[in-house]
């Protein structure tokens, strides 16, 4: 068991990963799961705020056909999530960085499931 853990630790991501690694399992990843939830700290905030001023992501500043920062269109994303998850529905994330979002606003009650084959995250509460 040491060595499992050992490796989980060198592939832990931190909050800013994106994809998860091509060798992920469900069971590496709850192990994953509970060491984001020692790193991140709820929020006072029910929702992700933010977005009145233009950020630039990727090199983008907006997105061309709408004008909304891709940082407007990921708050959006990450609310509805939030949204379907307390109406008791499961939802799809597909970025670690997605899951340590909703850490900040359902902490406790966050639970999580990855799937190797399509490589994406269910969520619930």
């Amino acid at each position: 068991m040491k060595n499992h853990t050992e490796n989980i630790h060198t592939n832990t991501p931190n909050r800013y990963t994106g994809f998860p690694p091509a060798n992920l399992t469900d069971e590496s990843w709850q192990a994953m799961f509970r060491d984001l939830k020692n790193q991140i700290h709820s929020s006072k905030y029910t929702k992700l705020h933010g977005g009145s001023a233009h950020f630039r992501i990727s090199g983008q500043l907006s997105l061309p056909e709408t004008g909304d920062t891709q940082f407007q269109h990921y708050k959006l994303y990450i609310n509805d999530v939030l949204r379907q998850i307390r109406k008791g529905n499961i939802e799809y994330c597909y970025y670690i960085y997605q899951i340590c979002d909703l850490l900040k606003f359902e902490h406790d009650a966050l639970k999580t499931r990855y799937d190797p084959a399509g490589r994406y995250f269910e969520v619930w509460l």
